[in-house]
């Protein structure tokens, strides 16, 4: 009964709950077919698209419906784990995460999936998390929420009873507001964080009780936005609506496709750029009067620019500008800081003399403020400044297609009256 009260009281609310119940019925059976359905409707639109989908499965589910899951990994879909049940994991000890994160990792490789990736349940987590993962030797988590205004943004018009809904989405998964935080990935004891963007079509579907048009509206809107911010757009969906949500999908694709500078990869491909990245080298020496050389060591495909110059790869470029091209921080600056402007490519230097540096961080901004304000206030002065693009290089931004996959049946939600 604990997952009943986990509903009520958390993630739904009565009212809420009771529509989702109905849905559960309609939209699912005793037999996996319908599930069957849904998921050939969501790879049928990714594939036309020539999308590679992250799929996040829930080992249990994956234990009892084995031969599904094996079909969509042959279909060609990146596999990962979304819990070994289906349970909170921001209320679980750390000991029984430690325990539930092994066995979700051992149960579906047992059945010859290769797991690299994790998203928690209701997106629930906490730093006990993060170190059962590093232990159980995941590569990336795709868990942490930002929320986008996008239908505000758009002027559709919602009830109170769907913002109060949503609301308690947001406030249920922690969600970081998207407006005054860098949607970017980062590396924790190297285990990459990738950032997952709601409004996803649970939301927009069974909470704000969108339309087709304005889904599509919504989701142009958040790709759009993360394009012209050259950040992350990672979608997560269930495909127990992909009837309802397709043709949306198919036309953010197809936005997407159209732009030509979005980068569109599975989770485990971007964490492996990312954790390259995150790893590269840059010295910054003076060239004469007014110039400096900058050496660079990382990937093939990493850009590396400073005003009009522009490096592809590990090499070598001088650029002329009066100041020394980085960001001066004194030592009251915490890491968490200087890792979220490594993040945005940023290279930041401490000690010495700022003077001769282009952006003295310490003259902008006090060290307490938080380390996404930081970075968005870095954006205001990076014309002289080096910067590491988030992106391979011709990308300016980066899209991912997951989907949670945590039943296929009614007796797999029968189920979690035990398993909760």
């Amino acid at each position: 009964m604990r997952w009943l009260s986990f509903v009520l009281s958390d993630s739904r609310g009565p009212r809420n709950a009771l529509s989702r119940l109905l849905a559960i019925v309609e939209r699912f059976g005793f037999s996996p077919r319908k599930s069957e359905i849904n998921l050939r409707i969501l790879m049928d639109v990714v594939e036309r698209h020539g999308v590679c989908p992250t799929l996040l499965i829930t080992a249990v589910t994956a234990l009892r419906h084995a031969d599904i899951i094996r079909g969509l990994r042959d279909r060609g879909a990146e596999m990962a784990a979304h819990g070994y049940v289906h349970n909170d994991y921001a209320s679980l000890s750390a000991e029984q995460q430690r325990r539930q994160v092994q066995a979700a990792r051992t149960s579906l490789e047992g059945l010859g999936l290769e797991i690299r990736g994790w998203r928690c349940p209701y997106s629930r987590w906490n730093g006990d998390t993060l170190t059962a993962l590093g232990a159980a030797g995941f590569e990336y988590d795709a868990t942490p929420v930002y929320d986008w205004p996008a239908y505000q943004q758009e002027r559709i018009p919602l009830s109170d009873d769907a913002r109060e809904d949503y609301q308690r989405f947001v406030d249920l998964s922690s969600a970081r507001d998207a407006l005054t935080h860098v949607v970017l990935p980062t590396v924790v004891e190297g285990l990459v964080q990738l950032p997952m963007s709601i409004p996803q079509d649970e939301d927009m579907v069974d909470r704000l009780h969108l339309d087709l048009d304005s889904m599509s509206r919504v989701w142009i809107r958040m790709i759009r936005d993360m394009r012209e911010r050259g950040e992350i757009f990672v979608m997560c969906l269930h495909p127990e609506r992909a009837a309802l949500f397709a043709a949306s999908l198919d036309a953010t694709l197809d936005e997407a496709r159209r732009m030509g500078d979005v980068w569109i990869a599975p989770c485990g491909e971007i964490a492996d750029w990312w954790r390259t990245r995150d790893a590269a080298q840059l010295t910054v020496e003076p060239a004469g009067e007014g110039c400096w050389r900058i050496a660079v060591t990382g990937p093939d495909a990493m850009e590396t620019v400073c005003a009009s110059d522009r490096l592809t790869g590990s090499g070598t470029m001088t650029v002329r500008t009066p100041r020394k091209p980085v960001v001066h921080c004194g030592p009251a600056w915490s890491n968490a800081t200087r890792q979220r402007l490594h993040d945005a490519g940023y290279w930041v230097e401490q000690g010495g003399d700022p003077a001769g540096l282009a952006l003295n961080l310490d003259a902008v901004l006090p060290p307490s403020s938080p380390a996404d304000a930081v970075v968005l206030k870095v954006r205001e002065h990076a014309e002289g400044l080096i910067r590491l693009n988030p992106w391979p290089a011709g990308f300016r931004a980066c899209l991912s297609i997951t989907a949670d996959i945590d039943v296929l049946t009614l007796y797999d939600f029968a189920m979690r009256l035990k398993e909760f």
